[in-house]
C-alpha cells in the first residue's frame, strides 16, 4: 500500500522511538500517580472514536457538500482570490512539510466532532477511512510548535522527532502531550475537551493537529454538525435546506446543534 510523503517521514525508525521513548515517560508517570488505567481508556478512546474535523462557514460548505466543488487549503485560497501568500507561514510550512506545504489540508483531533471555531461554526468529520495512508498528526498548532521549539528561518533547524505520528496511532500522541492533565478526578467525559479546546482565538485554542496529504471533497465527508436555523425566505435557509437534502442523499449525518 503506498502512502504519501508525510506518512513516510513520519513513518521513520528515529521519529517513532522518539516517540515511544516520550510515551514510556507518561505511562510511567500515570503509574506513580495512581492514574494508568484512566490514561490508556483516554488513549483508546482517542484511537477509536478520535475524528478530523475541519471547521467551515456556511457558503463554503455549501460548496463543497452541494456544488461538488473541491475542500480548498490555505494555498487554493491565496491562489484563486489572488493575494500573497503569508511569507511567516509559508516558511513554516517549509520547515514542517518541506516542499509539501501546498499539498496539506489542516483539521483538529476531536473526540466529539466539534471542532474549532476560530475557522467557522460548522464541523465536517472526515471518514477514518480516507485518512489512513496520508494523514500524519502534530502535537500542536504549527505555529505554537515552532515557536516553542525556537524556529527560525535563519537557521538550519531539523524537526524534532517524537512529535508526529501516524493516523493509526493519534492515541499514543493523545497520551504524550496530555498525560500530565490526566488526575484521580478526571473522568470519561473530560477526554473530548483535553483533547481539544475551542476558544475563537488563535493564541488560546489548543489542540492536536491533523495534516492531510490530498485533496479533500464531499466523499470525504463522514458527517455535519452545525447550527441548523435560519429566517425563513433567506439566502442561509436554502443553503441549509440543499446541505442537509444532500447529505441525506448520500447517506451522510447531519447534526443540528
Amino acid at each position: 500500500m503506498s502512502v504519501t510523503p508525510n506518512v513516510e517521514e513520519v513513518n521513520r525508525p528515529e521519529e517513532r522511538q522518539a516517540l515511544q521513548q516520550r510515551y514510556r515517560t507518561q505511562i510511567e508517570s500515570a503509574e506513580k500517580r495512581g492514574v494508568k488505567k484512566t490514561l490508556l481508556q483516554f488513549q483508546v478512546k482517542v484511537n477509536r472514536r478520535g475524528k478530523a474535523i475541519i471547521n467551515i462557514d456556511l457558503q463554503w460548505l455549501y460548496s463543497v457538500v452541494v456544488l461538488d466543488e473541491p475542500y480548498w487549503n490555505y494555498y487554493d485560497q491565496k491562489k484563486h482570490t489572488g493575494r500573497p501568500i503569508d511569507t511567516a507561514r509559508e516558511m513554516v510550512d517549509i520547515w514542517l512539510h518541506h516542499q509539501h506545504g501546498p499539498n496539506i489540508r489542516h483539521a483538529a483531533l476531536s473526540l466529539d466532532k466539534n471542532g474549532l471555531t476560530l475557522y467557522g461554526k460548522y464541523c465536517m468529520c472526515l471518514l477514518s477511512e480516507k485518512l489512513e495512508t496520508c494523514t500524519t498528526l502534530l502535537e500542536e498548532n504549527d505555529f505554537v510548535f515552532a515557536d516553542k521549539q525556537k524556529w527560525s528561518p535563519f537557521k538550519e533547524q531539523k524537526v524534532p522527532s517524537g512529535y508526529r505520528v501516524i493516523w493509526q496511532e493519534r492515541g499514543e500522541l493523545a497520551v504524550t502531550k496530555l498525560g500530565e492533565k490526566i488526575q484521580g478526578k478526571t473522568k470519561k467525559r473530560h477526554f473530548a475537551n483535553l483533547l481539544l479546546t475551542s476558544t475563537g482565538h488563535r493564541k488560546t485554542d489548543d489542540f492536536i493537529g491533523v495534516h492531510i496529504y490530498s485533496t479533500i471533497d464531499k466523499n470525504w465527508v463522514e458527517s455535519v454538525r452545525g447550527p441548523f436555523f435560519a429566517k425563513p425566505d433567506t439566502r442561509q435557509e436554502q443553503y441549509l435546506d440543499a446541505i442537509k437534502d444532500t447529505l441525506e442523499d448520500m447517506g451522510k449525518t447531519w447534526e443540528p446543534i
